[in-house]
């Protein structure tokens, strides 16, 4: 036993240390952002950030919030800021595993505490049970000494005088017994009052207990399980590129070493089929002697038979000579006629391989063909990225010069906002008019006119409400969730929106494999929306690796990102994973965001 609890002892101590150490993780910020002097939402910005700079991690508060190190600074970021690794999962499962290890003392202390009131109110009882028999023993003690006294005394007025003794005794007896059960029905009752209530109390605290471990629990197992299936599609991808790059490889090499092998085999049988004939020949000469010595050794041995078969040879030479040469004239045109069969399938066999090898460099030259065009595609959109970001840093140096213009902007981007929805006014008033011009004139067109109406009227109504697929509210945890319906922006993306507590979320579902929506930093998934403002929001994945025929990205949804959707319609989409990317430029429902952001606020 000892030696099993000494290691445990010495992995605690371990344990213990390295949380009490402050960690020291290297990453990059995902996005621009600002850096808060605390973890609270209304705190004070220190800093701002650019995306792809470097910083280090030191620890996880809770709340998707992490402590970091910025040119000198120490201050706070949310997760959706950072590109997430693993040592950082490990702080936000080490944070998780001591909130659940607190859950787990308190509940402990509490069931200490309630075991310790149940022990007290049993040695309550037991007391007063042992008073109410020390009380019956005490009156029965006295009643036995006063019946002694009266049987020692033979007079009438001693027997009344015992008798009345004994009436008194039993009526005290009687009145103790009362007593006795009142005041266990009165405890029984109390403590069936007490024990209800504090079973209530109890229930109730360990159905909240229950709950909430088994929510970290879950949480534990859903980012254990998130972690093992990033570990495995990591060694997957690592595995998959390896065993492509073996495996071609190896298929180069055994293609080449096929065809050696093929040629070495080809050259072995034509050595056998030239050495079958040789070896005919050889052997039809040595069955020729060894036949001869057979006879005459047979002939030595038994007269008989020598001479028996030499009469048969004799009756049969000239047949047996013609035939002779018969079978071996035709066992050498059979074996010229295979060995030419044997090199055409050779040849034919050898024109396969030379195929196969010619194809195999053909595919391989296309590979590397399109490892260049895709290396130079990559080159292009580094480069386009860094002029974005040479651009963002030029916008940030003259924002007190293009203030003013922002604000016409703004102002121009509103009044078209409210130009669209007069349109669609004038359009329905216009439709009006000319529905009651054609009642009068044509009936038929009338109902044209009234179905183009309805239809404006639903448009119009489709985009001033909300369609929900979950809005309900958890009492026991006091949070709202809310989830959209998906809303179709294109024949193969639509959106939702997602919102639980104070978190914000977006959805985007395309019905084409990209590969997986992925978090990492290495090849982290993102979506670009390009606005008819050309103002530009970028989301990146926060959420589980997603592989599958469907890409499903799922990112989060900052106030800053929702004040610039709602200000301009969509003009673009462009969503990248982990094998390729798509760009949309044909957007049905440009007004989404414009329309829905609303459902969630």
């Amino acid at each position: 036993m000892v030696k099993h609890i000494h290691p445990l002892l010495i992995f605690f101590s371990f344990t213990l240390n390295l949380i009490s150490q402050e960690a020291k993780i290297s990453t990059k910020f995902s996005q621009d952002g600002n850096l808060y002097q605390t973890s609270t939402k209304a705190s004070q910005t220190i800093a701002e950030f650019k995306e792809n700079e470097k910083c280090i991690v030191t620890g996880y508060l809770g709340n998707y919030t992490y402590k970091i190190k910025y040119k000198d600074l120490v201050g706070f970021v949310k997760d959706q800021d950072l590109f997430v690794n693993e040592q950082m999962m490990d702080l936000y499962f080490d944070h998780e595993e001591k909130e659940r290890d607190k859950a787990i003392q308190e509940r402990k202390q509490k069931q200490e505490k309630a075991d310790t009131i149940l022990i007290q109110a049993a040695e309550e009882k037991k007391l007063i049970e042992q008073q109410r028999i020390d009380s019956m023993a005490k009156i029965e003690n006295e009643a036995k000494s006063k019946l002694l006294e009266i049987k020692q005394n033979d007079s009438i007025a001693k027997v009344k005088e015992e008798q009345k003794i004994e009436r008194i005794a039993q009526r005290k007896k009687d009145s103790i017994n009362q007593a006795i059960k009142e005041q266990n029905r009165i405890l029984a009752e109390k403590q069936k009052n007490d024990s209800i209530t504090k079973a209530e109390d109890a229930a109730k605290k360990q159905l909240k207990i229950q709950k909430r471990n088994d929510s970290i629990t879950q949480a534990k197992e859903n980012q254990k399980k998130a972690l093992e299936q990033l570990k495995k599609r990591n060694d997957s991808v690592v595995k998959v590129k390896a065993q492509q790059k073996i495996e071609d490889e190896r298929k180069k090499n055994d293609s080449l070493t096929k065809v050696k092998e093929d040629k070495k085999k080809v050259l072995k049988e034509l050595r056998k089929r030239n050495d079958s004939v040789a070896k005919v020949k050889a052997q039809q000469k040595i069955e020729d002697l060894r036949k001869k010595n057979d006879s005459l050794t047979k002939v030595k041995e038994d007269k008989k038979k020598v001479l028996k078969e030499l009469r048969k040879r004799n009756d049969s030479v000239a047949k047996g000579k013609e035939q002779q040469k018969t079978e071996a004239k035709r066992k050498k045109n059979d074996s010229l006629t295979q060995i030419k069969e044997d090199k055409k399938k050779a040849l034919k066999e050898l024109k396969k391989r030379n195929y196969s090898i010619a194809k195999a460099k053909a595919q391989e030259k296309a590979l590397e063909e399109k490892r260049k065009k895709n290396t130079i595609s990559q080159t292009k959109e580094e480069q386009s990225n860094r002029i974005i970001e040479k651009r963002r840093y030029d916008s940030i140096i003259k924002v007190r010069e293009l203030e003013t213009k922002q604000l016409i902007e703004l102002r121009r981007q509103n009044d078209s906002i409210a130009r669209i929805i007069e349109k669609e006014r004038k359009e329905l008033e216009a439709l009006r008019n000319r529905t009651a011009i054609a009642k009068e004139a044509n009936t038929s067109n009338s109902k044209e006119e009234e179905n183009k109406k309805a239809t404006l009227l639903e448009r119009i109504k489709y985009r001033d409400s909300c369609h929900y697929q979950i809005n309900e509210y958890d009492r026991f945890y006091n949070i709202t969730t809310i989830r959209t319906e998906p809303y179709t922006l294109n024949k193969n993306l639509t959106v939702e929106l997602y919102k639980q507590g104070r978190k914000t979320n977006v959805f985007f579902n395309l019905s084409e494999d990209l590969g997986c929506a992925t978090y990492l930093p290495n090849q982290r998934s993102s979506v670009k929306i390009t606005l008819e403002n050309n103002r530009i929001v970028n989301f990146y994945h926060s959420w589980d690796i997603e592989c599958g025929e469907l890409f499903l990205f799922k990112a989060r949804l900052s106030s800053i990102n929702i004040n610039i959707l709602k200000k301009s319609p969509i003009k673009s989409i462009v969503i990248h994973g982990t094998q390729g990317y798509k760009e949309i430029n044909f957007i049905e429902y440009k007004e989404f965001f414009i329309d829905k952001l609303k459902c969630i606020e």
